[in-house]
Parts: C-alpha cells; structure tokens; sequence
C-alpha cells in the first residue's frame, strides 16, 4: 500500500512528504489491497469482519499526521530541537536527534 500511495516524485520537502502520506493512507488502508506477490490472498483482508483492527490502524495513521504537522510546527517557530525530538516520537529511538 505504502508503495502505491508514494508513486510518482516526492515534490516538497521530505517532512511535508511524509504528513501527506499519512493523511492519504487515514483512508486508503479501508479500500483493498492485493498481495504484491499475488501469493496469498488480500493484505487487506486482516480487517474483514473486524472494524477495530480498522479503526486501530486508521487512528495510529492520524496520530502519525499529527506529530508531523507538530514536527513541521515547531521546526517553523524555530525549535529545531524539539522537533527533532517529534521525528523521534514518531519513527522511535533509532531516529537521531543529532
């Protein structure tokens, strides 16, 4: 899915990049996806029968949104640092503040 969704040239700065992906997938990962490898049935299947799973994934999309438009926030007003620390929030602790 997340192949699909960066098709074509990222165009704006990378961090701008990477909000817009998570807001498009908030509602992409509802539709279907096949397996890429056309080996086993639908990844999207994992949500057939079971809307929670569904409004997990789309809930964790929107809180991923919202601690880059944060990051991209605090970047504007001049703290770098803490947004830094936002990116790591988000992609975890192997993500360098340095």
């Amino acid at each position: 899915m997340a192949l699909e969704l960066v098709k074509g040239e990222w165009v704006g700065p990378y961090p701008r990049e990477l909000r817009q992906f998570f807001a498009t997938a908030v509602n992409a990962v509802a539709e279907r996806w096949p397996d890429p490898a056309h080996l086993g049935p639908d990844v999207s299947d994992i949500f057939d029968g079971q809307p929670e799973k569904l409004q997990a994934a789309q809930t964790a999309l929107r809180a991923a949104e919202a601690a880059c438009t944060e990051a991209l926030r605090l970047e504007r007003v001049g703290r770098t640092g803490d947004a830094l620390a936002q990116w790591q929030f988000l992609f975890g602790p192997l993500f360098t503040k340095s």
